[in-house]
């Protein structure tokens, strides 16, 4: 199987807030739907899951 071509694990980054900012929302290629925590927890370890995108912190992801 060619890793180059699966979108089953590939994501879109959509810049939240300013330009110049680093909080995206990370969208599924495949799936159109966001990543986020279950149950806006922010305990290490908490589940990632797929889900509607709705805009909640629980799916907003800062990179550095």
């Amino acid at each position: 199987m060619d890793l180059q071509r699966r979108t089953d694990q590939q994501w879109f980054l959509g810049l939240v807030g300013s330009y110049g900012g680093s909080t995206y929302m990370l969208t599924g290629v495949d799936s159109d739907l966001n990543l986020g925590i279950t149950g806006t927890s922010t305990t290490q370890g908490a589940a990632v899951v797929q889900e509607t995108g709705t805009g909640a912190t629980s799916q907003q992801w800062n990179l550095s």
